[in-house]
This record gives structure tokens, C-alpha cells and sequence, in this order.
């Protein structure tokens, strides 16, 4: 697949691994992350949520930020394009994410979706395995979480709109990020 690690080995049974990208590697990456949400199989890492921090760290290097803002651009206007879409299906309900600090360990059975503050181990589609970072759409009467693709086709088939809600990271807003470049 073309990624790189470097591992610092510690002794028998201690060891870290960091994988890391160069500036060509983004485009790939990507496509990967695509090709992992139409498999099913679990991301390692959230491929957005990645762009989002290079486009939005002040010490990105031009070298870095050009690739990774036309990733990024595409990214955004397949989102903002899912968000209409949803919209003109009939969703009426959304939500900001709460970005805080991640609540407490549920119990079991302590129904852990009751809540838009969601935290990182809960938003990762439950049908394509997607890292939902930019936003998803919770289903509250099956207690599903779904990535924009998936929800769009869940929500065309079943057209239970009433206990679905997106819940999104930013707004439309972020789009004046080429302004600052």
C-alpha cells in the first residue's frame, strides 16, 4: 500500500511503532481510506481528520499544505454536497458536536448514545467501519451511528427521518480556509 513506519524497539516486550507520510503519499491516502469504507474494514486513522490538522496548523509548510488542501477541498465539497442531499430528503434535525473533553465510561447497557457528546471510541460508522470525523448521522431509535454515505442510504430506504440527527464537527464556514493561504 505504500506507507511507511518507523519503529523504536524498547526491549521484549515494549515497543512503538509511528507511521508517517510524505507530501505524494496524501492523494494515496485518500484513496485508501476510500477503498477501506466500500470494504468495511476498519480505518486505523481518520484520513480527514488529518487533512483537517495540516490545513488548520499554522506551521504546515506550503510543501505540505498545497497537496493536502486539494485533498482537503474535496473533501469538504463532498461533505457539504452529502449535507444537501440529506437536507433535501427531509432531515430536519442537526447538531454540533460536542469537542470537549471525552465524558466518563459508560456502564454497559447504560444506552451510550443518548448523547451528542460523543467520544472518539463511538463515532466510526457502524456499516462501513468509517471514522466519522466531519460529522455523521445518529439514528437513536436503532442506536446506530452512520457515516454520510451510508445514512443517505439508509435513510432512502427506511425513511425513519424523525429520530435521526446529523451531527457535524464545523459548518459550512470552514470553506474560507484558502482565504489564510
Amino acid at each position: 500500500m505504500k506507507c511507511y513506519t518507523a519503529t523504536i524497539s524498547c526491549g521484549y516486550t515494549l515497543a512503538e511503532s509511528s507511521h508517517y507520510a510524505t507530501k505524494e503519499w496524501l492523494p494515496l491516502g485518500v484513496d485508501v481510506a476510500k477503498i477501506l469504507n466500500k470494504s468495511r474494514e476498519e480505518e486505523l486513522f481518520s484520513m480527514e481528520e488529518l487533512l483537517c490538522n495540516i490545513v488548520e496548523d499554522a506551521h504546515s509548510s506550503q510543501e505540505i499544505l498545497q497537496p493536502a488542501l486539494t485533498e482537503f477541498e474535496k473533501i469538504v465539497d463532498r461533505e457539504l454536497s452529502f449535507r444537501k442531499v440529506l437536507y433535501e430528503i427531509g432531515l430536519k434535525s442537526s447538531k454540533r458536536m460536542a469537542i470537549a473533553t471525552p465524558p466518563p465510561r459508560s456502564t454497559p447497557g447504560s444506552g451510550r448514545r443518548n448523547s451528542t457528546d460523543l467520544d472518539e471510541s463511538i463515532t466510526r460508522c457502524e456499516i462501513s467501519k468509517k471514522i466519522c470525523f466531519l460529522s455523521l448521522v445518529l439514528n437513536e431509535a436503532e442506536d446506530l451511528a452512520l457515516s454520510m454515505e451510508q445514512a443517505l442510504i439508509h435513510l432512502q430506504k427506511k425513511k425513519n427521518l424523525k429520530t435521526c440527527k446529523l451531527l457535524f464537527r464545523h459548518t459550512e464556514v470552514r470553506r474560507t480556509v484558502k482565504i489564510f493561504i
